[in-house]
């Protein structure tokens, strides 16, 4: 069963669209994808055979998402405060500071 934004439930892969949808709108830059993937709690063996695949910076960070959101390697919390943590160790402040009121937004959906 899919998480309700902001009711503290885990993310499952079933939310992956709306992961996105919270990091396109407070702008989080797929640039950063494997920084955020590290943080996370993903291994850089799997990191790496993410970048190895086709694709640009943006269907990596789909990737990583669907690796995070499916807890593998040392991840162990799917929550939004883990992600937007994970998004402000990146140094993207602004999108970490945008994202708790995109997600409750979401949540009156």
């Amino acid at each position: 069963m899919a998480a309700t934004p902001g009711n503290g439930s885990e993310l499952t892969i079933q939310d992956l669209a709306l992961v996105e949808t919270v990091l396109g709108e407070a702008m989080f830059g797929p640039v950063s994808w494997q920084k955020l993937g590290l943080d996370l709690g993903i291994y850089i063996t799997n990191l790496n055979v993410i970048e190895r695949e086709k694709g640009d910076s943006t269907e990596h960070l789909r990737k990583t998402l669907q690796q995070w959101l499916n807890k593998v390697d040392k991840v162990r919390d799917t929550r939004w405060p883990t992600l937007i943590k994970a998004v402000r160790s990146t140094g993207d402040n602004a999108a970490a500071d945008r994202m708790p009121n995109i997600i409750k937004k979401h949540s009156n959906v």
